[in-house]
């Protein structure tokens, strides 16, 4: 549910990125709401890192309790391998 500007932020954060981040500030939540990872009790969504390959699939969904913060050697490993398969072709 974080806007493009708190996206950026994160991205520059980890030392940048060759792809886009996605924002679900307008309409805030929807995506949120449509992936069931709203926290209702806390008004927002768990801490959670969706990775959608080129083609729109779902690839990875990597969820962190909140208030823990992400791995980002993992996440990036992960889109690593996701690309590499997509080279590959499978």
């Amino acid at each position: 549910m974080d806007s493009v500007h708190t996206n950026r932020a994160y991205a520059t954060e980890i030392g940048g990125l060759g792809y886009p981040l996605l924002s679900d500030w307008n309409p805030h939540g929807h995506l949120v709401d449509q992936l069931g990872i709203r926290v209702a009790e806390k008004g927002c969504p768990s801490r959670t890192t969706v990775i959608v390959d080129k083609d729109g699939v779902i690839r990875d969904i990597q969820t962190n309790a909140l208030g823990d913060d992400r791995d980002f050697d993992v996440t990036l490993a992960k889109v690593a391998e996701i690309n590499q398969g997509e080279a590959a072709g499978s």
